[in-house]
Order: structure tokens, then sequence, then C-alpha cells
């Protein structure tokens, strides 16, 4: 039996390694290029410890352990080569790739390597940090939109969970969570009570207490976490955040997740924040949403309405983090006279020659779309707007970036 289970593993790692190199040739971009090769050193050295470590004299249940780990790594990391192939795919906005780089290495520094691939998923996502990774970010978009120049604002969305992780954001919000929850749950003690009749009010902050609101406190703190990406998609790209988040969201997905504030109060917040960072919210912003049902039970009702009532009273300092973030990355202001010059361009039916922004690109991008006249003094052009547009918008983000890289090298010379 362990020679079998030994042959097993041995050949699930030969056909992953034989996939790899497959699919790992010159043609394939460097980041992913990378990728590729620290995933096939996982297992490389899988393949060593198979053939070198263990045999059929082993002990039953160490050869069993060993193969176990082949099929965990098979689980963690077939979905990452997966994800490495598609961002090889031409229905992906490859011209997005460069200033998405120079965004995130803003962000995070120098030595970030930034993968964009399509996913068959319909919300953009980011993988969270892996060990054998590092200084990746991974942000996959839906394959039905990843060629859409316009959605390109949702990738500051997955840039804000890696910075949420990398700045370690959680651990500053998590005692205001908790102190929220509880002056939550305290007002509404009566409510609580039904559910957990055996509490004493003064357990509440305590280890018993905890123990009641621990699940829901995770929720809150997911809540909070969606929309500090929120918070920092809509400052890095403005107002071209708030589209996309509408194209790709509204009115709503049917069933509400715990995971995430409601959309009517996610959409409220979005338009508080604009406030706060200066950015014009479009016309009728919040009437093309509404709110999902929520499939609850009572007391799941209960805990997550309290969730809800923790998470609205730290939004504001999610916020003003944001904003201390935006100060210590540089990240520019919205510049209205930026933006007109780029939509100037698009009317004239030519790329923005002289963005200085991906946020430039973008919110000149929506303008256009909204702009149901553009064009008509070209008839042909019209039949073929939303294609013609999406060409402008990443023709100008690949301009954008040829002109950043000679900039960068005459300041090198």
């Amino acid at each position: 039996m362990g020679r079998t289970v030994l042959d097993h593993a041995l050949a699930r790692v030969a056909a992953v390694r034989a996939e790899i190199s497959r699919i790992n040739s010159p043609d394939v971009a460097p980041p992913s290029r990378l990728g590729l090769e620290l995933i096939d050193v996982v297992f490389r050295d899988l393949h060593t410890t198979l053939t070198e470590d263990v045999d059929s004299g082993n002990d039953p249940d160490s050869v069993k352990a060993v193969a176990e780990d082949t099929l965990q790594a098979l689980d963690q990391y077939l979905p990452l080569i997966g994800f490495m192939l598609r961002s090889t795919n031409v229905r992906n906005a490859f011209e997005l790739h460069g200033p998405l780089v120079r965004m995130a290495r803003h962000l995070f520094g120098p030595q970030t390597n930034v993968v964009l691939s399509s996913e068959w998923e319909f919300s953009p996502f980011i993988y969270r940090p892996i060990v054998e990774l590092p200084d990746f970010v991974l942000i996959g978009l839906p394959a039905s939109e990843s060629g859409n120049g316009l959605i390109v604002p949702l990738a500051g969305h997955e840039l804000g969970h890696a910075v949420y992780e990398r700045r370690e954001i959680r651990a500053q919000i998590e005692d205001p969570v908790a102190t929220a929850l509880v002056a939550a749950i305290e007002k509404r003690w009566d409510e609580y009570t039904q559910v957990f009749p055996e509490l004493d009010k003064t357990d509440l902050s305590g280890p018993a207490g905890r123990q009641t609101w621990e699940p829901f406190f995770e929720r809150a703190v997911d809540q909070c976490e969606e929309s500090f990406c929120d918070f920092l998609g809509l400052r890095l790209f403005s107002e071209s955040y708030l589209h996309a988040f509408a194209y790709l969201l509204a009115p709503c997905l049917r069933l509400r997740s715990p995971s995430y504030p409601s959309m009517m109060v996610r959409v409220a917040n979005l338009v508080s924040a604009s406030g706060s960072f200066g950015v014009p919210v479009p016309s009728a912003f919040e009437n093309e949403f509404r709110d999902s049902r929520e499939d609850f039970s009572p007391p799941e009702k209960l805990f997550c309405s309290l969730a809800d009532e923790a998470v609205a009273t730290v939004v504001p300092l999610l916020v003003d983090q944001v904003k201390t973030l935006a100060t210590e990355f540089a990240i520019p202001e919205r510049d209205e006279a930026d933006i007109q010059a780029a939509l100037g361009d698009f009317e004239q039916v030519i790329p923005a020659r002289n963005a200085s922004s991906l946020a430039t690109i973008a919110n000149a991008g929506w303008m256009a779309y909204h702009d149901a006249s553009l064009w008509n003094a070209y008839p042909d052009v019209v039949k073929r707007r939303g294609e013609v547009l999406n060409d402008l918008v990443l023709k100008s983000a690949e301009i954008f970036e040829i002109r950043e890289r000679l900039r960068k090298a005459a300041l090198d010379a």
C-alpha cells in the first residue's frame, strides 16, 4: 500500500511540474514566469522528499503524511497555475499592466510584481499573500470584462486588500470594532439576552461575553476591510471608481453577504467618502442601487445588524486612515484640467496624449461613455462606439506608460 501511495504522489507531482514547464514559455510575461518558477520550486522540493526521504519501508502513516502534502500543495497551487496561464490570454487588457504595476510599486515598493488575469468569477478579487510568492499582487477580473479598460478602477479596490494586509490595518481597527460592537449589544440588550439568556451584562466585554459575539465580530472586521478597500479605490481613481462600481454591481446581487455592508450602506459610505476626498459624485448615483435580500434567521439578522452598527461607528476612522495613507504615498489629487484635456482628445477620436495618470484616463473615459452625443459627427465611429472608446482608453494607458518610462530614462541618464 505504501508504494502505491508514493507512486500516486510522484505521478501527481510529475504531472503538475510538466504542466508548469509547458505553460512557462518565453511568451509568458516576466511576472507570471517568475511566479510559475517559484511554484515549481514547491513541487521540486516535494519530489525530492518523495524520492529521497521516504520509501516503501517507512512507517505507513509517515508515507501517507508526505503524500497528503502533495494533495495540499495541488489544492493550493493549481488555481494559481491556472491564474498565471489565464494572464497570457488575449482577452486581457495588456495595456493596463504597466500602469497598474507602476501604481502597485508606488504603494508597495519597486520589488512588487503584478499579475493581472481573467477569472471565471464575476466579482474582481485578489489572492491573499502567499509565502512562496513574496512581493506578488495577483488581481483577477471577470473574464467577460477583463478586456474592458473602463473597469480598471476596480483594481484599486483589490490593491486596497494588499494595503490592508501589508499595513496591518486590521490590528488598528480591532479594538474600535470590539468597543463599538459591545456598545451596540448593550443598546439592544433585551434582544440579545433572548439569544443568550445566561449571559450577564457585566460579562459582555470579558471572555464569556466575547465568545457569544466573536463570530459576528469577524463579520464586522470583514466589512471594515471591504469598506477600506472601497475608500482606497475611490481615492486612487476618483469618480471613475464610482462609475465602474455601478457598472459592475448595480443594482445589487440577489442575496447579501454578511461579510460586506449592505449595498445601500456601501453606496452611502462611498458618497460620504467622496465628500471627504473632494470627489464629484455622478448624478443619481445612489438611485442606481437597491439592497440585496437578507436570507437570515432571526438570530443571524440580529447579529448582522449589530455588526452593521459597529461598522458604521468605525467607517470615519477608515476614511481617515485612507487620507493618511494617501498623503504618505503621495497619491495624486484629482486633476480636472488634466481630465478635460484627455476628454478633449477622446472627442477627437484620438488617445489621450498627455494624461498624467491612469486615473485621469479612466475619468475621461467614463465622461465620454456617458456623453450621449459623443461622435455624432462621425456616424461610422458611432456604430462601434463602445469598441472605439475602449480602444482609446487602452491606447491612452499604453501611451501614458511609454511616456513615464521615457521620463524615468531621462532622469536616470
